[in-house]
This record gives structure tokens, sequence and C-alpha cells, in this order.
């Protein structure tokens, strides 16, 4: 029967391309995930699922428990989307990604729980990866474009038929968040919110290396960088829990290899702060590089600089302005025409 299952196996349950059981292995998912269905076979007299989410390719029948059929499923039902608000009457929605990446582990110290405050009318998710929170024993990513496909048939699948969607990323994150946005198919993303990002087409994310370093070295640079001390301070089950997600972050984050066309179809707004970061690098994103997104969509891109540092989503002003503009965007059903009020000063209460 095809619906939503949960996986009941110890060791993980085996995914494969295809319904054969010759086929190429995708990946192992972990016990208790739950997953889509949307297609049986019988192979050789056992019987296989298709699945859909969180992964694609097929898996034994029996090593699954049948909870549900398809049809009237919540948006936000994929491992991948963890629901934050959805008011009655929604008319949009928003999508946050969170991410840490190498900038020193500051990018972890806010969240998004508030931010709805500010955004009446739109449900608001937030994207959560592998190896944190309720997913935290999860094969962690290293790995761009997998992970990319993966999300994108997760949320691809929730958001379809579902009103105006906004993708909001966080440094690596937005980038994540326009690479998931390029594979949607049936979901309508308007617009991509990047903060603190370059765009797509920087050099430098390769540059630091730290991926190829060995613990000892890797930890040493993180207390050098600064930003991570509540995990190198620990002590060692909290350094041992964590350290190797920084550093699956870390490997994510180099390994980037940007297309050569662009991205996207809808509009970018990006926001960087000008003064630098907090950590021992001083990290800051430029206006020059924050301008490459202009080049990531044919839909054009436009960038706001703060008077702030490199963490802009820990000054309150700043967010609230960028709550604003995401409130008050022109969420057409095609990408903004030039006449269009794309952008603007308006009020809108502080968070608090």
């Amino acid at each position: 029967m095809v619906g939503y299952y949960k996986v009941k196996a110890k060791k993980g349950l085996l995914v494969r391309e295809g319904a054969a059981l010759d086929t190429p292995e995708v990946t192992t998912l972990d016990n208790g995930l739950r997953i889509t269905c949307e297609e049986e076979a019988t192979v050789d007299g056992k019987v296989r699922l298709r699945l859909t989410s969180p992964v694609r390719g097929w898996a034994s029948k029996k090593l699954m428990d049948f909870e549900r059929k398809l049809g009237a499923r919540p948006t936000g039902a994929p491992p991948w989307l963890r629901k934050l608000a959805a008011p009655d009457g929604a008319e949009k929605r928003i999508v946050f990604f969170n991410w840490t990446g190498n900038r020193g582990g500051y990018g972890s110290s806010h969240n998004f729980k508030d931010w709805p405050k500010g955004l009446a009318g739109f449900e608001c998710y937030e994207v959560q990866m592998t190896g944190r929170g309720a997913r935290m024993k999860e094969k962690l990513r290293k790995e761009p474009a997998p992970l990319f496909d993966d999300v994108a048939a997760a949320l691809d699948d929730a958001l379809a038929g579902g009103p105006p969607c906004v993708f909001l990323g966080f440094s690596f994150g937005a980038i994540i968040a326009a690479e998931v946005g390029s594979r949607l198919r049936a979901a309508p993303l308007r617009l991509v919110v990047a903060v603190s990002c370059e765009g797509p087409a920087f050099p430098g994310r390769s540059a630091t290396k730290m991926a190829a370093l060995g613990d000892d070295a890797f930890e040493a640079l993180l207390r050098e960088k600064k930003g991570t001390e509540f995990i190198l301070n620990g002590g060692e089950a909290m350094k041992k829990m964590y350290l190797p997600v920084v550093k699956a972050d870390v490997a994510l984050e180099e390994a980037y290899a940007p297309p050569a066309a662009p991205l996207l179809s809808c509009p970018v707004l990006a926001y960087v702060g000008k003064k630098p970061g907090k950590d021992h690098e001083k990290t800051t994103v430029s206006e020059a590089d924050a301008a490459l997104w202009d080049g990531a969509t044919t839909a054009g891109a436009k960038v706001h600089v703060f008077e702030d540092d490199w963490y802009v989503l820990l000054h309150e002003a700043d967010v609230t302005k960028i709550i604003a503009d995401v409130a008050t965007f022109y969420y057409a059903a095609a990408p903004a025409a030039a006449a269009a009020p794309a952008y603007g000063d308006f009020a809108v209460a502080p968070l608090g």
C-alpha cells in the first residue's frame, strides 16, 4: 500500500536506485525515520516500495511500518521541515535555512522562533539539517549536490500547490536555499533572501582547507577562530557530539562548486553588515561579493548594507528591516515586473 511509513529496521533501511535487488545503493535511512512511498512492486517474490521522501529510491516493505494513506498530508511532514507557525488563512510561506559553515560558530547562536511575530499571514518553517536536534543521530552531509537533491525532493512534495513561498538563508544556508529552490518543480518559489552570504560565484569558499585537517589541528584552528567555545569548553562528550557536525559543515561548504548558469528565476534580496565580525578573522561579506547574487538569478538582485557586523541576524533592528521587506515584497504570480514595488521603506513592530 502506498502512503506514509516509518522505518522499523534497527540497522537502518537500505535504499536502492531501482526495485531490483542488484541496483546501486542510494543510502541507508535510520530506524524510526518517517518516509513517503508512492509505488509498490514485487521483485523475486519480495515486496518493494518506491520512496519519494526523504530520498528517492526503492526499499523493502517488510522493513517499514505503515502509518497512513497519502492524501491530507500536512505541510512540514517530511523530516527536513519543522513548523514554526501556520496561522489560519495564511497567504504566503517562508522557509528558513540556517547554517554555521566555517565562519566561527556564531551563525548557530540565533534561531527563527520569534520571526512569525512580524510575519502575520505567513506559514513559517525551518529546514532541519541532519546532525542537529531531533536528527542528531542521522548521517552528516558533506557532498553538496546529493544534499540539494534530497532537500528539494522533500520540499517540492511538501510545499506543492501552496501559497507563494520565500526561502531565506543565513550564511551558507543561503546557497542551500538557492540550490534547493532551483530544483523545485511544483512549489511556487517567489523570492530568495540571502543574509551574510556571498553570491554562488564567490571563489573563496574552498580557500580555508579546513576539512582536510586532522581532528587535533581542526580543533586548534576553531579555538583560534573563536565562536565555538561552547563546544570546545563543554567537555569531551560535547566535543564528540558537535565537532563532527561543524567539520561536516565545513566540508560541505568547501566542496561547493557554483553552476555556470543562473540558478533562479525569482528575485533575490541580499543583506550584509559592513563591520567586521566578532570572530578572530573579523569576518565580513563585502557589498561587491553580495552583489554576485545578481548573476545567480534572471530576475535581478538587490543588496542592502547594514551598519552592523557580519552577524546580521543577532541585531534586532536588522532583523526587523529584513522582516519588513519580506512581509511587503510584491508576490506576483511570476517574477516581479520592473514597475512592481519590490522594495521600500516600511514600518513593522520590533521583535521582542
